[in-house]
Order: C-alpha cells, then sequence, then structure tokens
C-alpha cells in the first residue's frame, strides 16, 4: 500500500492502528489517488486533477498581457 500511495509504511501502520488520524488534506488525495478510490465515493474536492492547475498557467497571463496596450 506504501508504494500505491506513497505514504510510508509507518504512517500507514499508525493510521491502521489508531495512533494517528488523517487530517491532512494532501495526504488524503493521495492515499485515494494511491487507491484508485472511484470519484462517486469520494468527490470531485478530494481528488487530485491537473485541470485544476492547468488554468493557473500561462494562457490566462497571455491573453491578458496582450489585452493591456
Amino acid at each position: 500500500m506504501a508504494r500505491l500511495t506513497g505514504l510510508s509504511q509507518p504512517f500507514l501502520s499508525m493510521l491502521e492502528a489508531g495512533v494517528r488520524k488523517l487530517t491532512n488534506i494532501d495526504k488524503i488525495v493521495r492515499l485515494l489517488d494511491g487507491l484508485e478510490a472511484p470519484m462517486e465515493l469520494t468527490g470531485p474536492m478530494l481528488r487530485a486533477s491537473e485541470e485544476s492547475t492547468s488554468p493557473c498557467g500561462g494562457s490566462d497571463r497571455s491573453s491578458s498581457g496582450s489585452g493591456t496596450r
């Protein structure tokens, strides 16, 4: 499971034993992505998405740059 999720084996063992809680959203997303949990169960807010990072790319900057003369 550590290989699938990218989370350390000791961390996963502590989760399983109830010693640690999964409260960090980044770790939650890594766990869900690694386990390939269906979006129907997780919802879009708990999934890593390349679409959410692409609008912040250079396309918005280039269009705003051409609009200012």
